[in-house]
């Protein structure tokens, strides 16, 4: 437990590239740590993917506690990400682990979007609401609408440089649809319904805040699910009412307080909209009530009873690669989903993922899982859009995606010689891809580009906080409960050295695992090269726990003759 707290430290020192942990967030990490168990208990086939990773290792925390304190973890690497919505949307820097399939559907998104032409452009000037704050300029850009989903492009212009701004969520958030708001607030104006106001309205809004492009500039896009009533409108009338925006960087500090409006017209463009029939889809008391994809997005809406205890949902492909979720829950893990209470002893859960392309061929798992009640599975069900049809299924459908290691060995880290740099290991995992370089240097800041097949696919950045002075080597170790990445017996005695350690959010889809990668480390200030290293990834062995095997001395006879053993697990 020692070993994983001072673990938990450099890494959220890592993700969040800060020199120290600010106190709210080691805080509110060491509160959560000190809540997991001191051994997660041996999977049974009914823990699901997700908390098999959060229980795994406390360093997880990090990321999660970025997006839920409104941390920016500003990575230059990301400012290669994907594009949101239209041509403004190229450098678009995202604090959540992206998935290829969420990163196509937002081509498809940018590719359909329709441009604001000038003489129609929403464009309006806020001026600075206190002191010290900045007046801005909101202007609408581009459009999508299939009668089904909203997607919205905004620009920014601020005199402002921080890395990451965001929206304030009180009484002056809102969607207007036809003049009647879809945004629940209570009696002190603090956003209730912004996922889910019981109507179908579901707000799919970029949880990253707006990302600056330039100096001055920033962009975001708005988001979501038309309600129920308005499915198939051929055209609405949309106002996005804004609160103020605050600075991400400056401890959530207000650069302009004045609310806004931007109101345009959406015209409704044809998709192609596949169904799955659920017609009679029932298992352990859950519904499903409706699947269907478009080329932008994915709806998936259940019903099940209340007498379930914080039940979670969730949905990935059926290799267990992650489909990508849109707004608060966007990339590979879904935090939260939707809910809504029919007052009848039923309750309601929607998830919108990113939209599947017209060939996908591969089904979709989507699943409930009772979390602090029967601990399993209560509903799994298989959708084939491809087919229009659903299947029932088990845990057993409830696949990992795939993990890929590279891992040098104990005796490479011993050679290692004062200057050189190496490759530690490469930890290709779909939840958190990582890099560890060894070197006999100095700390130094560092650019390190991925390649393959002659092509660069990706850039990272480490730093003097991903920088580690005393650093033990292990080999990974991965089970399918996740308890733990690593065993006491894969650490090896007398390999002390020097290390950065970086997370790779864009790793995993960006590189393919069939082919040798080629890491090449250079001097980010100087731009010296200081490694060039081909490496080979293997794909990791997921399995159980081992069966216990009772010893001789364990083993009494029976009656017939026959051992048993009377060793309980």
């Amino acid at each position: 437990m020692k070993q994983n707290r001072e673990a938990l430290r450099y890494e959220a020192q890592a993700e969040l590239e800060l020199q120290t942990v600010p106190p709210v967030i080691e805080n509110k990490l060491r509160q959560v740590y000190a809540e997991l168990p001191e051994k997660v208990p041996a999977r049974k086939r009914i823990l699901p993917r997700w908390a098999q990773r959060s229980l795994a290792t406390a360093a997880s925390l990090a990321t999660a506690f970025t997006v839920l304190l409104g941390v920016n973890g500003a990575n230059p690497a990301l400012a290669e990400s994907l594009p949101f919505v239209g041509g403004i949307f190229q450098n678009i820097n995202r604090e959540f682990v992206p998935t290829q399939n969420l990163t196509e559907a937002q081509r498809r998104v940018s590719d359909m979007a329709v441009p604001v032409g000038e003489n129609q452009e929403t464009s309006v000037t806020v001026p600075a609401g206190g002191m010290l704050e900045k007046p801005l300029t909101a202007s609408l850009k581009e459009v999508y609408y299939d009668g089904s989903f909203v997607f919205a492009g905004i620009e920014f212009q601020i005199d402002a440089d921080s890395d990451s701004l965001s929206e304030k969520y009180d009484e002056n958030y809102d969607v207007l649809l036809n003049g009647e708001s879809q945004v629940a607030h209570d009696e002190n104006g603090t956003v209730t319904g912004r996922y889910d106001n019981g109507s179908g309205f579901v707000d799919m809004s970029d949880g990253a805040g707006w990302t600056q492009v330039e100096r001055g500039r920033y962009i975001t896009q708005r988001a979501f699910r038309v309600p129920d009533a308005l499915q198939g409108a051929e055209s609405l009338e949309v106002t996005l009412s804004f609160a103020g925006i605050n600075d991400n960087s400056n401890l959530l500090t207000s650069v302009n307080s004045t609310p806004f409006t931007l109101d345009f017209t959406a015209q409704k463009t044809e998709a192609a909209i596949r169904t799955a029939v659920c017609q009679g889809a029932e298992m352990g008391g859950v519904r499903l009530l409706s699947a269907y994809t478009t080329p932008a997005a994915t709806y998936i809406q259940v019903e099940y009873p209340k007498s379930y205890v914080n039940p979670a949902m969730g949905a990935a492909f059926e290799d267990g690669i992650a489909i990508g979720y849109y707004g608060g829950n966007e990339g590979a893990v879904c935090l939260c989903a939707t809910e809504a209470d029919l007052g009848n002893g039923m309750l309601q859960k929607r998830l919108v993922l990113a939209g599947l392309k017209e060939d996908e061929s591969r089904k979709v798992v989507c699943w409930l899982f009772d979390k602090n009640g029967s601990g399993q599975y209560e509903a799994v069900f298989i959708l084939d859009f491809a087919a229009g049809t659903v299947e029932l299924g088990s845990a057993e459908d409830v696949q990992a995606a795939p993990v890929f290691d590279y891992a040098c060995g104990a005796e490479a880290v011993k050679a290692l010689a004062g200057g050189e740099y190496a490759i530690e290991k490469i930890h290709l995992d779909q939840d958190k891809p990582m890099v560890y370089l060894m070197t006999g240097d100095k700390k130094r800041d560092l650019r390190v580009e991925f390649w393959q097949e002659g092509a660069r696919a990706c850039t990272a950045y480490s730093d003097g906080y991903s920088w580690r002075d005393d650093a033990l080597y292990w080999e990974y170790y991965n089970l399918k409960n996740g308890s733990s990445m690593s065993r006491d017996e894969d650490r090896y005695e007398g390999t002390e050295h020097r290390q950065h350690m970086l997370f790779v959010p864009e790793l995993y889809v960006s590189l393919d695992p069939g082919l040798p990668v080629t890491v090449k480390v250079f001097d980010k200030d100087s731009g010296d090269g200081l490694l060039a290293q081909e490496v080979a990834l293997t794909q990791s062995q997921l399995y159980d726990e081992p069966e216990y095997i009772p010893a001789p001395e364990d083993l009494v006879g029976t009656e017939d003759g026959a051992v048993s053993s009377e060793v309980q697990e």
